[in-house]
This record gives structure tokens, C-alpha cells and sequence, in this order.
């Protein structure tokens, strides 16, 4: 039996729709949310959305569908807005380190954001040069354009966070848990 649950400890980083405490004038708005009971409603919802999320990804990879099918997609160059965007390469080391970032369930519960995936792609960047972690910053917003124009990843509104959709989800799990087979299982399971 699997039971979820989210905690959230850092609500400030949740926003709530409600009036300012510190001025009756002023018009409702987001403001960060507290930790009173003043806001537990709104904590329940965003609490049972991260567990759905977190469901999902766990199911994410059980389809019908054939390996080709659900990755085929990804795996040619797609044209977004006029440009051309690469596909994802699954022999390259990056695109498997980032499917791997994007098979993570902590992604579940606010989504992810730049830095997250610079700190997965540089576990150092604390000790790099601001010149290093601009260069690194730049990096991940084209890995996260890359995983955007493929619907693997979704842009929240109004905020700097991405969630993994349910195809980023089928796609990157299915890619990892494929490296991860050796080649002789593989051809046993197709003869």
C-alpha cells in the first residue's frame, strides 16, 4: 500500500489570494502564504495537487503504447515559432542526465526552475565564478526551451517555474528505465 503526503515547511514560497495584513485598504492580491491556520485551505489544495502530480509520475511509465511511439516525438527536431529546435539525443550523455532531472518526484510539489536544473547539471555552482554560473544559467534556459518546445515540460503563469507534463513524464521514464536494461534482456523480450 503507497500513501502520499505533502508537508510543506517554507509556505513563503506559495502564494494565497487574500487581503494584506498590515493594510485594510488595500486590494486583495498573491502575497506569500503563512503559516496560521489562516491559510489552510488553500495549503490543503496545493497539498492534494502536489500528491496528484507526484501519482502521476509514479504511473507515468505503464502505456500500451510502443517505445517508438511515445519517444519518437522527442527524438526528431521539431519547428517552434519559426526556429528550429534539436531533438533529444538518448546516446547523448546530457539528455539522459537531463531526463533523469525530469524524472525526480520532488518536481511534483512547486515544479522546477532555472536554478534547480543548474544545480543538477553543476552540483558545484556555489563555488563557480559569477561569469561560470551566468554561462551555466544561460545553458539551462536552452535545455528548459529545448524541453518546453517538446511538451515535456510546462511554464507555470506568472512565476519562474516549469511542472513535467504527463508526456515529459511517459518520455523520461521510459528512456531512463530503458538505459538501465541491459542489450541480451532487450533482445529476449523482443525474440
Amino acid at each position: 500500500m503507497l500513501r502520499t503526503e505533502t508537508t510543506i515547511n517554507h509556505t513563503r514560497a506559495f502564494k494565497t489570494f487574500r487581503q494584506p495584513d498590515d493594510d485594510a485598504h488595500r486590494k486583495p492580491g498573491w502575497l506569500p502564504m503563512r503559516k496560521g491556520v489562516a491559510d489552510l485551505e488553500r495549503r490543503s489544495r496545493i497539498s492534494h495537487a502536489s500528491n496528484e502530480r507526484y501519482l502521476d509520475m509514479l504511473a507515468a511509465c505503464p502505456t500500451d503504447a510502443t517505445f517508438t511511439e511515445v519517444v519518437g516525438t522527442v527524438c526528431r527536431p521539431i519547428t517552434r515559432n519559426g526556429r528550429r529546435v534539436r531533438a533529444l539525443n538518448p546516446n547523448a550523455e546530457l539528455d539522459m542526465h537531463l531526463l533523469r532531472f525530469l524524472t525526480q518526484g520532488q518536481w511534483a510539489i512547486a515544479g522546477l526552475r532555472n536554478r534547480d536544473l543548474v544545480a543538477w547539471l553543476v552540483p558545484s555552482v556555489n563555488t563557480l565564478s559569477p561569469a561560470d554560473r551566468k554561462k551555466w544559467t544561460a545553458r539551462a534556459s536552452r535545455l528548459l526551451c529545448i524541453l518546453r518546445s517538446h511538451g515535456l515540460i510546462q511554464k507555470v503563469g506568472k512565476t519562474h517555474r516549469y511542472h513535467v507534463t504527463r508526456k515529459g513524464k511517459q518520455v523520461a521514464a521510459l528512456m531512463v528505465s530503458a538505459s538501465t536494461v541491459q542489450a541480451q534482456q532487450l533482445m529476449q523480450i523482443a525474440a
